[in-house]
């Protein structure tokens, strides 16, 4: 707009200034829509939800899922040091998990039909900073099991649990269990936190079982089980040690 000479504004068929009055004034509103939004605890509640939920997601999408895994494994554990929260878990059952996935599942169905198509998936992927276009309609030509141009939420379901049991065998390779010893290698390979008592403290988090593995089904836990309230805002929060979640959630 700025670079228009005065006789091309002038002799325009286009109203420029209204226009550019017109964007001014949509900038403004969604400024003051905004600073309404963000002085309301519940909606600002509701965005760290949101936020959180994503996490599961970017990791499943990611080309390097392994190292990404790490960071929000070392960081759950960061978090549960620092508030204790692990006592306060609830307890991971099968309808735990199906709320989990339906919640992730929600975030692609913008329009609530129980099924995602390409567009849907774009937005969502796009959000995430991830490049969109073909490899969306691939993604659901590629899960869509039943042929009929969507992915339903048992296809979704199908598809996530494959992608985490991808990850989970990048950090044990053959084996049926995560090691101590598995984590030190990614750790190395990536040049992060390598200190022995943290990760054992990672493996700890989730090792329900107490035998110092961590098996398939609890690795699963540790992707899909978001933190929730004070935690999960306080889970947003930088660390000396850590990249934040925030920015794990919104870069790709």
């Amino acid at each position: 707009f700025a670079g228009l000479k005065e006789a091309e504004v002038k002799g325009a068929s286009i109203r420029y200034f209204q226009v550019m009055a017109n964007v001014i004034n949509f900038v403004d509103e969604v400024r003051k829509t905004w600073d309404e939004e963000e002085s309301n605890p519940k909606l600002v509640a509701a965005l760290y939800e949101v936020l959180l939920r994503v996490g599961p997601l970017q990791l499943v999408f990611s080309d390097d899922c392994l190292h990404d895994a790490f960071v929000l494994w070392s960081e759950k554990t960061i978090q549960e040091q620092r508030t204790h929260s692990k006592k306060h878990q609830l307890r991971w059952t099968q309808d735990a998990k199906k709320e989990s996935l339906t919640s992730l599942f929600e975030l692609f169905d913008s329009d609530r039909s129980g099924a995602v198509d390409a567009a849907e998936m774009g937005v969502v992927l796009s959000g995430m900073g991830f490049d969109v276009g073909g490899p969306c309609v691939e993604l659901v030509k590629s899960n869509d099991l039943d042929g009929n141009g969507v992915i339903t939420f048992d296809e979704f379901v199908r598809f996530v649990e494959s992608r985490i049991a991808r990850v989970f065998d990048k950090f044990g390779g053959s084996a049926e269990v995560i090691s101590v010893e598995n984590l030190f290698t990614v750790a190395e390979k990536y040049d992060v936190e390598r200190d022995e008592e943290h990760l054992k403290s990672m493996i700890g988090l989730i090792d329900s079982g107490k035998d110092g593995f961590v098996s398939k089904e609890e690795f699963e836990r540790l992707i899909l089980q978001p933190l929730s309230g004070r935690q999960g805002k306080n889970a947003l929060a930088p660390t000396d040690n850590c990249a934040s979640p925030l920015k794990f959630v919104t870069n790709a």
